[in-house]
């Protein structure tokens, strides 16, 4: 597909679209191919492709805070109320990016109604 239909389709800018579509190129999710008759095209299957690889090609391996205070580092030595419950969080939320696939995001997006529909 086409990276303007693409940008079109998703109401992203093509600048910012073009940065991410590089990302995901870097990491082996993508191919692309300029050019007439170029675009671009999954390198696997959508259902082998968890939206957790995607989240941390695009944001990198750092893609979620260690700190919900957004400090550079915690003392592990001094109690923090929001530690455990932030870890937890995080757990969850991997666990849960794994386990779902691209293919679970197209199927879901193409059910919606066009008024629900957010790309």
């Amino acid at each position: 597909m086409p990276e303007s239909e693409i940008a079109s389709i998703t109401r992203v800018p093509k600048p910012y679209l073009a940065k991410i579509i590089h990302h995901l190129s870097c990491q082996g999710i993508v191919s692309t191919k300029r050019g007439p008759g170029g675009g671009l095209c999954l390198i696997r299957p959508a259902q082998e492709i968890s939206i957790l690889e995607i989240v941390k090609a695009i944001e990198g391996e750092q893609w979620f805070s260690n700190c919900m205070l957004g400090m550079d580092c915690c003392a592990a030595s001094q109690y923090c109320p929001f530690a455990d419950f932030w870890s937890e969080i995080h757990k969850k939320m991997e666990t849960k990016l794994q386990e779902t696939k691209l293919a679970d995001v197209i199927r879901f997006r193409r059910r919606a109604s066009p008024a629900e529909q957010v790309i």
